[in-house]
């Protein structure tokens, strides 16, 4: 089922509550129709200097959520960054909630729908009292993400302009009027003509500040817009200390930066799949740290992603000490990753690195059971394939070398990591 983000409110708000809402929104915008203050394009200049300088901060969203049971559900939305490191905000009933056993992948494409580098989405923040959400866009080795402006307020009858992505179309802008600043849950009403799909998009005012998140509108009523004001998402910009605090006249300063809060978090995933996760702290961390992680996943520690996969011999949960550091010192959180075996297996011990020579017979490697005979390593059908070198002097690791050259290395927690001149990393286990 397709589906573009923009006529869906809050799940609260059942059809007898919209049509309660829809005659409030008539109410309070009478005397205050289009007709009365008409939006004129006579300096419409000022909606293409607001694209220039904040289209490369302006991101669309694609969201599909496969259920265990059931067709595949596709939304598509807009965000915008808030932060140098990949922070996007957007509207958080465009984020469905997620079962164990479904499968929820969203696409993250900076400045134009079209453009062929998309990157899949790294965490999910949620506010839902003030239905918007965080996304992460992965740290850039080129340089910070654009951020758009300085947030800032308008006046009611002030006019506005909204941008997004609807439906199949590019990055678009609308423009209206804020038609009055006393809405359903402390929205705006505008009667700018934002379309489905529009859903999280930025709303600025004519200097080029934001003002407020798109947040959605009703098929009953299409000049009658609802708009969240930035103010709405303090709680979410805290979190990740976004530049958008510095200087603003409606959202609180940043408090000084001390030693970071790193935020506890409890992850459920499945054995045999790709785990992906990024440590959240405040105080723009320049570095992290994680103890007790399960075998197979490893720490970026520049970027605080861990990332790898999850072996079927893992225990069932794991309470990860995942640390962040600035220049005010370390801060410190847990993060609590539960298991669920996709099957069961043989568990097997982690041999040291020093007893893999004499004493392995077989081991799993690309899903192949390889056989160990005094060293030697044989596949499956009898051919040589390569042998295992002596462990290095300090104990760590051991190396098995290939007939083709390349050389994997036995950890001494059990694991086999290989890694080609590709960057591939290739992760195997041993099995005695």
């Amino acid at each position: 089922m397709a589906s573009s983000a923009y006529f869906l409110a809050p799940k609260r708000q059942r059809t007898f509550k919209r049509t309660k809402q829809l005659a409030l929104l008539c109410t309070l915008a009478v005397g205050l129709s289009a007709a009365s203050f008409p939006a004129t394009d006579s300096d419409g200049d000022w909606l293409e200097n607001i694209r220039g300088a904040n289209w490369n901060a302006i991101v669309f969203i694609s969201v599909k959520l496969q259920r265990e049971n059931g067709a595949p559900e596709t939304t598509t939305g807009t965000g915008f960054i808030v932060d140098p490191a990949g922070w996007v905000i957007t509207c958080n009933h465009l984020i469905p909630q997620k079962g164990d056993n479904d499968t929820l992948t969203i696409n993250l494409t900076v400045g134009d729908r079209t453009d062929p580098t998309s990157y899949q989405n790294k965490a999910i923040r949620r506010d839902d009292s003030e239905d918007l959400a965080l996304l992460k866009l992965p740290v850039r080795e080129s340089g910070p993400w654009r951020v758009v402006k300085s947030a800032n307020d308008v006046g009611s009858e002030a006019e506005i302009a909204a941008f997004g992505f609807p439906l199949t179309e590019g990055l678009v802008s609308k423009n209206g009027r804020i038609l009055n600043k006393n809405g359903p849950d402390g929205r705006w009403i505008t009667d700018a003509p934002v379309n489905p799909g529009m859903s999280g998009g930025p709303v600025f005012n004519k200097s080029g500040d934001v003002v407020g998140i798109v947040h959605g509108g009703y098929e009953e009523a299409q000049n009658l817009n609802l708009i969240n004001p930035i103010s709405s998402a303090r709680v979410l910009l805290q979190r990740v200390n976004s530049p958008l605090l510095v200087g603003s006249t409606v959202l609180p300063a940043p408090a000084r930066i001390g030693k970071p809060v790193v935020y506890n978090d409890t992850i459920n995933t499945m054995t045999g799949t790709e785990f992906e996760y990024s440590i959240e702290a405040t105080g723009s961390p320049t570095k992290y740290n994680a103890f007790g992680l399960p075998p197979g996943l490893k720490l970026d520690e520049k970027t605080g992603d861990i990332s790898g996969m999850i072996f079927e011999d893992s225990r069932s949960s794991y309470y990860v000490d995942i640390r962040a550091q600035n220049e005010s010192g370390w801060g410190r959180g847990e993060l609590v990753i539960r298991i669920k075996r996709t099957g069961s297996v043989e568990a097997s011990p982690s041999p040291t690195p020093t007893d893999l020579y004499a004493s392995l017979s077989r081991f799993v490697f690309q899903n192949q059971v390889l056989n160990v005979q005094n060293g030697n390593v044989y596949a499956p059908n009898g051919t040589f394939v390569g042998y295992i070198g002596i462990p290095n002097i300090r104990g760590s690791e051991a190396t098995l070398l290939w007939t083709n050259g390349t050389a994997s290395h036995f950890m001494s927690d059990g694991s086999i990591l290989n890694l080609y001149p590709t960057g591939t990393l290739i992760v195997g286990r041993w099995r005695n």
